[in-house]
């Protein structure tokens, strides 16, 4: 989690199952993009999944969300492959993995 002030402005959720860790969700508050504060939140969640001896770190993410695209690919990120219609309204998913 993440706070300014005292408020909330971000969160990362992931799970662990034995070698693999999924980022389940991450977001920060639309006034507090862009200052860094993604970055620290994934770099926590990189930490956190590496001292519970994960392996590989796998999320999926719109593709159409190019910024948070180039926020994985910045930490290590690699595309695996697409997930067609993933999303409810259609959209498909981008599946990225980070070798831990």
């Amino acid at each position: 989690m993440a706070t300014v002030g005292g408020q909330v402005v971000g969160y990362a959720v992931f799970l662990m199952r034995g070698k693999v860790a999924h980022l389940i969700s991450i977001a920060v508050h639309p006034e507090h993009r862009r200052k860094g504060i993604g970055s620290a939140l994934l770099s926590k969640v990189v930490e956190s999944t590496r001292a519970g001896s994960a392996s590989l770190l796998r999320l999926e993410v719109r593709e159409s969300n190019l910024s948070a695209q180039e926020l994985y690919v910045h930490a290590g990120f690699s595309a695996s492959r697409v997930i067609h219609s993933y999303y409810d309204d259609g959209e498909d998913a981008v599946v990225m993995e980070l070798e831990l």
